[in-house]
C-alpha cells in the first residue's frame, strides 16, 4: 500500500481532474434518459464513428470529425488493484453540448 503522503496526491490530482467534469454526463447516464441500455448506447456511437476504443489508453476516444469539438472530456476515479495498490484511471464523460450531440444521433439512428 502507498503511504498517506502519495494517497493525499492522488486524490487531490483525482480531485483537480473531476472539477472540471461537474455537470457532465456519462455515456450510460445519456443512454438511460434515451430508454437505451449503456451497451446499446456505446454500440450506436461505435456504429456511427463517434467513438472508438484506445487500447493504448484504455479507454473510449472520440474519433474523426467529433475531435476537438470539446463534447468529452475525462473523470478520474481511484481503485485498488488486488494487491492493494491504489490505482488511477479515467472515463470519459460528455459534456452538456456533447451529450446532446449524442442525443441526436443515437435518436437519428431510430429513424433509420
Amino acid at each position: 500500500m502507498k503511504d498517506p503522503e502519495t494517497m493525499q496526491e492522488l486524490v487531490l490530482l483525482m480531485t483537480r481532474c473531476n472539477r472540471r467534469t461537474e455537470g457532465c454526463l456519462t455515456t450510460s447516464e445519456v443512454g438511460r434518459q434515451m430508454g437505451l441500455t449503456p451497451r446499446e448506447m456505446f454500440r450506436r456511437l461505435k456504429r456511427r464513428g463517434v467513438i472508438r476504443y484506445d487500447k493504448l489508453m484504455r479507454c473510449y476516444m472520440l474519433h474523426g470529425d467529433y475531435r476537438g469539438r470539446q463534447l468529452m472530456l475525462y473523470r478520474c476515479c481511484i481503485y485498488y488493484s488486488r494487491e492493494g495498490e491504489p490505482k488511477m484511471k479515467q472515463y470519459p464523460v460528455w459534456t452538456p453540448g456533447g451529450a446532446e450531440v449524442i442525443r441526436q444521433i443515437a435518436a437519428e439512428e431510430d429513424e433509420e
